[in-house]
């Protein structure tokens, strides 16, 4: 996002034009999660995870706050510890028995 800001310059160390990229750490009032891309299941009942819970499958309603691309950033329907299925098949169903590694969600930044 292309932004213009005004800043004091006493020491006169910034040229007049000059460029540069900032980065802002702005906090999220919501607490919201960021889940992998490929984990996303559209669907008729919207838009969904499947999160896995001691082997069993449960199909999550979620919220996107941002599409980051190759990460989700999730701000309902996820909790701190959940696990995600990537690439979820389309026959994958609530309380599907599933083994293996799930990917976890993380804070988002």
């Amino acid at each position: 996002m292309l932004t213009e800001i005004d800043v004091t310059n006493t020491d006169r160390l910034l040229e007049p034009g000059i460029y540069c990229t900032v980065e802002l750490q702005i906090p999220s009032k919501v607490a919201s999660f960021s889940v992998p891309s490929d984990a996303l299941i559209f669907n008729s009942d919207g838009l969904q995870v499947a999160v896995v819970d001691n082997g069993i499958v449960h199909l999550r309603k979620i919220s996107v706050a941002r599409d980051l691309g190759t990460t989700i950033e999730v701000n309902s329907g996820l909790k701190s510890g959940d696990k995600v299925v990537r690439n979820p098949p389309v026959q994958l169903v609530e309380g599907t028995e599933v083994s293996g590694a799930a990917a976890p969600v993380t804070p988002a930044r």
